[in-house]
């Protein structure tokens, strides 16, 4: 672990000799709207791994690393819930009106093709409990959880063309 002082030294060297590559990073990886939140996760993510930087590589290539890094997991999480958010808005629709039955009946046959565990989850996600009472119910931990719905969810919209 380095001394606050150089830590707070390599960040600004980074921000200083970095920021025009990892702005075009930042617009290359995402939309407007996230532009902001990505750019303020890579510095969040710099400064928190300059403790354990070892000076193997430059410092440069270091921040491009890890600033890499973390778009792809912030476009994967930006995916992930946009995905959640089109099914929870499907099954609201799917409750409130039968303007479109075929995204109903797709909703349903989806859901009866199940097996009771993975129905459970999927129905009760879908009533937007939180992680932590399905848990609950379940037994499972939350992580686990987490990686079953993300699969649930990829498999109904697999099964609806989308």
């Amino acid at each position: 672990m380095i001394a606050q002082e150089e830590k707070e030294k390599l960040f600004h060297q980074i921000r200083a000799e970095c920021r025009e590559g990892l702005q075009l990073l930042v617009r290359r990886k995402t939309d407007g709207q996230s532009r902001e939140d990505l750019e303020q996760e890579i510095l969040m993510q710099i400064w928190a791994g300059l403790d354990h930087y070892e000076g193997r590589s430059s410092l440069k290539t270091w921040a491009y690393s890890v600033a890499t890094r973390t778009a792809q997991y912030f476009n994967r999480a930006t995916k992930r819930a946009k995905q959640g958010r089109q099914l929870l808005s499907l099954a609201i629709t799917s409750r409130a009106t039968t303007a479109n039955p075929e995204r109903v009946y797709m909703l349903h046959q989806f859901i009866d093709g199940l097996d009771e565990d993975d129905r459970m989850v999927f129905m009760m996600r879908l009533d937007r409990c939180p992680y932590h009472e399905i848990a609950e119910a379940t037994g499972l931990d939350e992580g686990t959880l987490r990686v079953q719905v993300f699969r649930l969810i990829h498999q109904f919209f697999e099964c609806a063309g989308k």
